[in-house]
């Protein structure tokens, strides 16, 4: 059996078995703090971003070897796999976004710069659109980047405060971000079929 699909029944094991505690599998170091990880959804993939910028690509089925390494110039914020594992996104603290080619030996397809520090990024479920959110002390935005049109942005808009997640509805029907400040924050719903209006605000 593949170390993965062993990890996979050590997992629903121990869900059938609350009181006992979860095997350690693995244990791997950075130099750093790890600010973000993601399993791609077809589990073979792990990556992990840390606060020196460095992504690092792992194999789970072979042994959680290390098959890639990335440096970037400031911390790495949020790393998101695509529905069909084939690109990997990893957001940055200066405002950039890297898009990695899993198929093509994690090299870098594209780059996007925004104003702020991403802090979310997600793919819809169909991989037809990326989204990012971002923000500082003067609000924040979000921006819905076309990933199979060349990668431009199809909509942009603008928050009160930072941008700190953002996700897409499991039908691709509809994109959510939060948002939030040391006062108080917002979540908005959009309408991703209808020119991305807002549907619904609920403040918090």
């Amino acid at each position: 059996i593949a170390e993965g699909a062993e990890i996979l029944s050590s997992i629903g094991e121990a869900e059938t078995r609350p009181n006992k505690p979860w095997p350690l599998l693995h244990t791997t170091s950075h130099d750093t703090r790890v600010l973000c990880v993601a399993f791609s959804p077809d589990v073979c993939y792990l990556a992990a971003g840390d606060e020196r910028g460095c992504v690092k690509i792992y194999d789970v089925e072979g042994g959680c070897r290390v098959l890639h390494t990335a440096s970037h110039a400031t911390w790495v914020r949020c790393v998101a796999f695509s529905p069909d594992a084939r690109l990997l996104a990893a957001s940055h603290f200066n405002g950039c976004i890297t898009l990695y080619d899993a198929e093509g030996g994690w090299r870098i397809l594209h780059t996007a710069s925004h104003d702020a520090c991403v802090n979310s990024v997600a793919f819809s479920p169909d991989a037809r659109f990326l989204v990012a959110g971002d923000g500082g002390d003067k609000g924040g935005c979000i921006k819905l980047y076309d990933v199979k049109g060349g990668w431009h942005v199809l909509h942009s808009a603008s928050h009160d405060a930072c941008v700190w997640s953002a996700t897409f509805s499991p039908d691709a029907r509809f994109l959510v971000a939060g948002d939030g400040d040391g006062k108080g924050g917002c979540i908005k719903l959009y309408d991703v079929q209808g020119r991305w209006g807002v549907v619904h605000t609920a403040l918090h």
